[in-house]
């Protein structure tokens, strides 16, 4: 069986979250990691060329926040918020966002939100096969 990854865009402005979360993504093993970002206007740039399955999205970012991206984004991957601050988990349940990730990001949390993302993603593959 051929294994499908799920193809992911990260966007956080602080490296060593990046690090974290790159390790965090290896050891959960479903994502292929496509890119990484480091401030909002790239992103939009980003994810509308490379169409990215997930999208891993801090709030806090130079140029744009991540609610910014999210409205101006034409492509529509799963969206998963990541924040220090915890101001933003209401703003973020009311957008697209499939769950709220709190900084810094634990393996357990991010496992069940890349599960959560993995179920979403399979109805995707199915509904755009039929």
């Amino acid at each position: 069986m051929i294994a499908i990854l799920i193809r992911t865009v990260i966007v956080e402005d602080d490296l060593l979250a990046v690090r974290r979360l790159e390790r965090l993504l290896g050891l959960i093993g479903v994502t292929e990691l496509i890119s990484v970002v480091y401030d909002g206007l790239a992103a939009v740039a980003v994810v509308d060329r490379l169409k990215p399955d997930l999208l891993l999205l801090d709030i806090d970012l130079p140029k744009l926040s991540g609610l910014e991206v999210l409205a101006r984004i034409t492509h529509r991957p799963l969206v998963v918020i990541a924040s220090a601050h915890s101001e933003f988990r209401a703003i973020a349940r009311s957008s697209e966002a499939i769950a709220f990730l709190d900084k810094p990001i634990e393996l357990e949390p991010l496992r069940r939100a890349i599960e959560d993302v993995r179920l979403k993603w399979l109805q995707r593959c199915a509904a755009s096969a039929t």
